[in-house]
């Protein structure tokens, strides 16, 4: 048979400006139509939320401080939902409060994902998120993984079973999400590179 095509997109939208049209309520820019995929292949996106309860605006202000976050970050799901039509969506800068959760997981099981979380470890605020799309991918299990206790940086791991549109028992593939150390200078830049390497191990173990 086939082997299974995983198309990825996300972030990397942001720099193609070119084709892109202003999307200014969400902070975003509308991507244009993602073609159609064969029964194969899988659409991968990531995004990072960016939280509120981290992210400044160029008065210095965290976002929390303003009336417009909520708005923001229901703005960026539905967008990013709606234009990439992600069979599994990474989500980086979760912010674990009650408000941000309510938003993200009703939205996201109202259009069919499943959704699963792993907050960082320590007292931070934030975390990973993987949506995945029930009718194409069976969640067979899920690990937390720690990959830094500086900056407390965690990896979320999940065992999918594609679900073939014609029936029958699927490929099984690993997925994993996470968001290393923002590289201020060479020391993070470290960081990231030691991170990427935990992670990387793991993955061979999962």
């Amino acid at each position: 048979g086939k082997d299974l095509l995983v198309r990825a997109t996300g972030n990397e939208l942001r720099s193609q400006r070119s084709e892109r049209c202003s999307f200014p309520a969400a902070g975003l820019e509308e991507v244009s139509a993602v073609p159609p995929l064969q029964d194969h292949e899988l659409r991968v996106c990531t995004w990072n939320l960016l939280a509120p309860c981290y992210h400044r605006g160029t008065d210095g202000k965290k976002e929390i401080q303003t009336k417009f976050w909520q708005r923001r970050i229901e703005t960026q799901i539905l967008a990013v939902l709606d234009q990439t039509d992600p069979d599994v969506l990474c989500l980086q800068e979760l912010w674990f409060s009650p408000t941000v959760l309510a938003i993200v997981s009703p939205l996201a099981v109202a259009r069919g994902y499943h959704v699963q979380l792993c907050r960082r470890t320590g007292l931070k605020m934030d975390g990973l998120a993987v949506l995945v799309r029930s009718s194409r991918l069976e969640v067979l299990g899920s690990e937390e993984q720690e990959i830094c206790d500086m900056g407390n940086r965690v990896a979320l791991w999940l065992m999918l079973r594609f679900i073939p549109k014609g029936g029958g028992e699927g490929d099984t593939l690993v997925l994993g999400t996470t968001h290393f150390t923002f590289p201020h200078g060479d020391q993070e830049e470290h960081q990231r590179l030691r991170q990427g390497a935990v992670a990387c191990l793991r993955c061979s173990d999962f």
